[in-house]
């Protein structure tokens, strides 16, 4: 259990700092301490199974995105300042 904690910290923290070098303000939620997020991020990952909901999670302009392999991917890909257009230099929420 222990290294499965690990790997996912591991995971978020390489994605808080993919977007942070593309200059994207992370917005940090505590599902355990927020019920009102909870039942949102609930109904975002409706119907995905459940390796589709481990940490990270990604959300742009209020769609879910999809986790840290795929974010990498589109990142190689050269896409991701695409995905960002519009949100650079603007405060938003981005749960990671």
């Amino acid at each position: 259990m222990l290294k499965e904690v690990q790997i996912i910290f591991e995971a978020c923290n390489t994605v808080r700092a993919m977007f942070k070098s593309f200059g994207v303000v992370i917005y940090k939620c505590e599902v355990s301490m927020d019920n009102g997020f909870r039942e949102e991020l609930r109904a975002l990952l409706e119907g995905k199974k459940i390796e589709q909901m481990v940490p990270p999670r990604v959300f742009m302009k209020g769609f879910y995105i999809d986790g840290a392999e795929e974010m990498f991917k589109v990142m190689e890909k050269g896409l991701l300042d695409q995905l960002l257009e519009g949100l650079l230099g603007k405060k938003h929420r981005g749960c990671l």
